[in-house]
C-alpha cells in the first residue's frame, strides 16, 4: 500500500530571513534559536497583559480553498496557564480570518502544541480572506500580566 503525504510547508522559520508580520503593536517578532521544534530556529515575540496580540509569517500565496483544508502552527507559550484565548489568523495580504482555538486543549506540561484550524469553517472574526490565495498564517493571544522581557510566544513550522 502506498502512503501519500498531503502536508505542505507554508513557511520555514529556520530560513535566513523569514518574513514576519506583527499583530497588536509593540516590540516586533524575530528569529529565535533557543526554542524550536523543526530545523535550527523558530520565531518569537513578547506578548504580555494584552488582547489580540501576536505575530505570523508571510509566504508565497497558497490555494487553501478546497473543502476541509487545514493549517497547523506549532505554538509554544511559556506561560500557557495565563492565556485566555488563542486565535489563528489566516490572511490573503489584505483581509484576515481569525479562528478561535480552545486553550483547554493545552497539555498541563505546556511545550509546543500543534494548533490546527479548518480554513473553510466560518471564522469568529473577519471572513473576507480569499482562501484561494492565502499568504499569511499567525497566532494572536489574550494573555494576563506575565512580566519579563523574553519572547514568550514561539511559532515554528
Amino acid at each position: 500500500m502506498a502512503v501519500t503525504s498531503l502536508l505542505t510547508s507554508l513557511i520555514d522559520f529556520s530560513s535566513s530571513s523569514p518574513s514576519l508580520v506583527d499583530y497588536g503593536g509593540g516590540q516586533g517578532a524575530g528569529t529565535n534559536t533557543d526554542i524550536f521544534i523543526e530545523g535550527s530556529r523558530s520565531a518569537g515575540r513578547r506578548v504580555d497583559n494584552t488582547t489580540d496580540k501576536g505575530f505570523g509569517g508571510t509566504f508565497t500565496a497558497a490555494d487553501l480553498s478546497a473543502s476541509e483544508e487545514h493549517v497547523k502552527v506549532w505554538t509554544w507559550v511559556t506561560q500557557w496557564a495565563d492565556v485566555t484565548q488563542v486565535q489563528v489568523r489566516v490572511g490573503d495580504g489584505t483581509n484576515n480570518d481569525d479562528h478561535d482555538w480552545s486553550v483547554t486543549q493545552v497539555p498541563v506540561t505546556g511545550g509546543f502544541v500543534p494548533i490546527w484550524v479548518d480554513v473553510s469553517r466560518p471564522p469568529e472574526v473577519g471572513g473576507s480572506a480569499n482562501e484561494a490565495s492565502i499568504s499569511e498564517v499567525g497566532v494572536l493571544l489574550d494573555i494576563g500580566n506575565v512580566g519579563g522581557n523574553a519572547p514568550n510566544l514561539i511559532l515554528d513550522e
